[in-house]
């Protein structure tokens, strides 16, 4: 079984700060104090929306730091309760880093947060994999960082969350983030909410910033609609072919409904998109979505005949737990939700081809092997 997003961070923000370049790690110390200032200036900033019954799963939390910060309670909550032979580390507060108003701060954080995540999480345990954060206010920067990586084993993918740019991802602007990921056969994987900040140029929201955590949770898929049918309609895919997407953190009963409607409005506005195929099929070729936070309906078998009736779904749907958050999906209870047929594809297999890990040529469930593209064989 492979898990596509686990979130992990630091105990303490000097974990990370102590891979940053000595001179935002003076500022950030603030060795010279000034009355009635911190000890240290906060990395990132605040999330403003809270649970009201907590964020995180029970007992996830560890004596020191944040829950997902504390590698030996990860490895007895979810690596021996799952038996998952890969997990991707996916971040969690981390992915806030392109809120940040200084773009050279930001893009220090950025590396230090990749090398503090290759070296003190995915290098403890040869199951763990991460995707690396970029500086998104920066695309150019941000293709140094994936160029940076792209050697690295551990590193599968390139992780897209808060937006520096106020636009989205598939603007020109970021074209740049997009030749690289595709440059170096690294996928691009799109976290909604994290651009959910004050802070932030890009709200989730069409109306603008939320006020409510349920309204924050319950809006969560607009991110994504906007995203996905931005890389369909401005071209992206088509001036990157080899170029794979996936949306995690917005669940998957918003994508039917909205490559039914892009399909029906096709052909009266192909003449200005200038998109070569039906959007859908780009989906297909393209892009893959990550079940959690998996939905849910009254009664189960609507949720089975709604996903069913789009065609195919089986193809696109990525398992991701969302450990640590409230709202984790365990394997079983995931089983529980969808056809029994599926379990193969969106357990294993999808998440073979996306990041491109070989088959075992043994029978499912036996040991993987990666290819040559990744990890010496």
């Amino acid at each position: 079984m492979i898990d596509a997003c686990v979130h992990h961070t630091w105990a303490n923000q000097a974990d990370v700060t102590a891979y940053m370049s000595k001179r935002w790690q003076t500022y950030l110390a603030q060795p010279e104090k000034i009355e009635g200032a911190p000890d240290a200036i906060p990395i990132l900033p605040m999330f403003p929306f809270h649970h009201p019954d907590g964020d995180k799963l029970a007992g996830s939390t560890p004596a020191r730091g944040p829950a997902g910060s504390d590698f030996e309670l990860f490895v007895e909550q979810h690596l021996e309760r799952t038996g998952s032979d890969r997990v991707i580390l996916s971040h969690d507060a981390g992915m806030f880093t392109p809120s940040l108003p200084n773009p050279e701060i930001a893009a220090d954080v950025v590396q230090a947060i990749n090398t503090w995540t290759v070296e003190d999480w995915a290098s403890r345990d040869p199951r763990l994999y991460t995707l690396i954060l970029v500086p998104t206010q920066t695309p150019d920067l941000a293709a140094e960082e994936i160029a940076r990586w792209a050697g690295e084993p551990r590193v599968v993918g390139v992780l897209l969350a808060a937006n520096g740019l106020n636009r989205p991802f598939a603007h020109p602007a970021y074209d740049p983030i997009l030749a690289a990921a595709e440059a170096h056969d690294l996928p691009l994987v799109i976290h909604v909410g994290a651009d959910a900040l004050p802070e932030s140029l890009t709200h989730p929201t069409a109306g603008g910033l939320p006020t409510m955590y349920a309204e924050f949770a319950m809006f969560k898929p607009q991110a994504a609609m906007t995203n996905l049918v931005s890389l369909i309609c401005q071209g992206a895919f088509d001036r990157h072919p080899r170029l794979r997407v996936m949306f995690s953190g917005a669940g998957v009963g918003w994508l039917p409904p909205v490559m039914w409607r892009c399909d029906s409005e096709y052909s009266a506005y192909r003449r200005e998109t200038l998109i070569t195929a039906l959007p859908s099929e780009y989906v297909r070729r393209h892009v893959r979505v990550c079940t959690n936070p998996f939905d849910v309906s009254p009664r189960p078998e609507q949720l089975i005949r709604f996903m069913q009736a789009y065609g195919g779904l089986e193809d696109i749907l990525i398992y991701g737990s969302g450990y640590p958050n409230w709202d984790t999906d365990w394997p079983e209870q995931l089983a529980e939700r969808m056809p029994a047929d599926w379990g193969e594809k969106v357990f294993h297999t999808n998440a073979l081809d996306f990041f491109r890990w070989e088959r075992s040529d043994e029978t499912l469930g036996g040991s993987l092997v990666a290819s040559d593209s990744k990890e010496g064989s």
